[in-house]
């Protein structure tokens, strides 16, 4: 009788565990449908959804696309000298050259020559620009300069890369 007992001790063990392992199957089919009763539900919602937006605006249209050409006023270099502004803000971006660099150091420098010739060595936060601009970072091979432009509604903000001419 021994013998029998175990054998049935076993069955019965496996028939648990099989059990244990359907239930589990059982409920995640379960949660898994349930999710997607949800996601048809919200699928149909938004089919349904139409969106009628005040004064015909799209809020999916691209900002930019919405905004009138307008060009930023850039200051003339008579308006420059009347504020006695320093030389490098005497000068458009486009005007000056970018030389060198002088980098992985703890106050990077950057050489700039301005169109008359002259040589001025710079750093971060120098004026340089007839726009406002300032200069944010100098690291290798380039600066990067904010400059701000008033348009007839705001201010805006451009950062432009000058590079090294090689």
């Amino acid at each position: 009788m021994k013998i029998m007992k175990w054998p049935l001790i076993k069955i019965v063990a496996l028939l648990l565990i099989g059990f244990t392992f359907e239930t589990k199957a059982q409920e995640q089919q379960q949660g898994v449908d349930e999710i997607s009763r949800n996601f048809e539900t919200l699928m149909r919602s938004l089919r349904d959804y139409s969106y009628e937006g005040a004064d015909g605006l799209d809020p999916f249209q691209e900002w930019e696309a919405e905004q009138k050409d307008e060009e930023p006023k850039v200051l003339t270099e008579e308006e420059a000298e009347k504020r006695n502004l320093a030389p490098l803000e005497r000068w458009s971006l486009d005007e000056l050259t970018l030389l060198g660099v002088v980098w992985g150091v703890d106050n990077p420098k950057a050489m700039i020559q301005d169109p008359s010739g002259k040589v001025h060595i710079v750093k971060k936060n120098a004026k340089i620009g007839l726009n406002g601009g300032y200069i944010a970072v100098v690291r290798e091979g380039e600066i990067v300069i904010v400059e701000s432009f008033e348009t007839d509604t705001e201010v805006k903000y451009e950062t432009r890369v000058k590079k090294i001419k090689r």
